[in-house]
């Protein structure tokens, strides 16, 4: 009994064996040296030693469709930047012709209030001008000694 089972276990690791053995002779057959398994492995090599980048690889294989979308998102941002400049200008027009009117707005109510103290200064010192006029009348009044009728007239 111990010799069957020492034999059948014998035939089962050879025939594991030999199993493995076919498979790797059926894939060394399938993949035989080739030049673009080389190539591929060389490029494998130059990304690790960072000689190569993946944009160049992609130009490399022939990736014409990343290549191409690469492309299109580098107009599309430039596009959207010019979009936004102009936004952004135009934005700033707004704003500048905003408070130009706030300015102008601004400059007429200063003017406004500067003319109404003007004028209240004016009035102020016509006015000290008339109380100097009625003062001067009073003195003259008292120093030539008019009667006081004439003097009331006078301010």
């Amino acid at each position: 009994m111990l010799l069957d089972t020492n034999s059948s276990n014998r035939k089962n690791y050879l025939l594991k064996l030999l199993i493995l053995f076919v498979t790797i002779c059926g894939i060394n057959c399938a993949v035989k040296k080739s030049a673009s398994l080389d190539h591929i492995l060389n490029l494998d090599n130059s990304l690790n030693n960072g000689q190569i980048t993946a944009g160049q690889l992609l130009e490399k294989k022939g990736g014409q469709k990343q290549k191409q979308q690469i492309n299109s998102l580098k107009r599309n941002s430039a596009l959207n930047i010019s979009k936004n400049s102009k936004q952004i200008s135009k934005e700033k027009q707004k704003q500048n012709l905003k408070n130009l009117k706030n300015n102008v707005v601004t400059k007429k109510v200063i003017s406004k209030e500067l003319q109404k103290q003007i004028t209240k200064k004016q009035q102020k010192e016509l006015k000290e001008l008339k109380e100097m006029e009625a003062m001067k009348a009073i003195m003259k009044a008292v120093i030539t000694g008019e009667p006081y009728y004439k003097i009331s007239r006078w301010a």
